[in-house]
């Protein structure tokens, strides 16, 4: 014989408590979102700084390169995590390293750009013969290696204005959704929130 099931307990969350937790889920799901961009967008660019730094070695401007990426990835890492401990300010610092972000790749393929335009980029290398450089020149191989380089930097700047420029927009706009979040939600549901637990 079986014996009876346990009462089960009443919920000491009254409907008001509920409502509350409700409505704390549709205000923050801006700001969760956020979240979760800001870290796709940090190990992104972390294992890019990586991959960089490695295929870079003995080239300094390279690794400088992927030492800056790294920098920037790791201030996107922990701005979001005060992004989850819902510190406004966070929001900003996301958005400007995402401002610094689309200099470093501007400032990086303008340099290539001009490199290239001057006689110091791809081709300069393989053409130190002049016999090489005047058979690349007549074949037309220089001109479409240049053209190509000028091609592939300038979408690099336009994806860095767009991309970059739009993230860092996005993240902007995500301080008012904090604050007003902090201000009309319940305090013990925000420090619930903080300790990243689920509700």
């Amino acid at each position: 014989m079986h014996a009876p099931p346990e009462p089960v307990p009443h919920s000491p969350l009254s409907p008001q408590h509920i409502w509350q937790i409700n409505e704390a889920r549709k205000s923050s799901r801006k700001i969760r979102r956020a979240i979760n961009v800001a870290r796709f967008d940090g190990w992104t660019l972390a294992i890019a700084a990586g991959l960089t730094v490695v295929f870079s070695i003995g080239d300094i401007s390279g690794m400088a390169i992927g030492l800056i990426l790294g920098l920037i990835a790791g201030v996107e890492l922990y701005s979001a995590n005060r992004l989850r401990v819902l510190q406004p300010e966070s929001a900003r610092v996301l958005g400007f390293n995402q401002i610094a972000l689309a200099l470093l790749l501007i400032i990086y393929s303008t340099w290539r750009i001009y490199s290239e335009l001057s006689g110091k980029g791809e081709m300069a290398e393989i053409g130190n013969d002049p016999m090489v450089a005047q058979t690349l020149k007549d074949s037309g191989i220089t001109q479409l290696v240049t053209m190509t380089v000028i091609a592939i930097y300038s979408g690099l700047i336009a994806i860095a204005i767009c991309a970059q420029g739009g993230l860092a927009i996005y993240y902007f706009t995500r301080v008012k959704h904090i604050r007003k979040h902090l201000a009309q939600t319940p305090q013990w549901i925000i420090e619930m929130q903080k300790a990243d637990i689920s509700i």
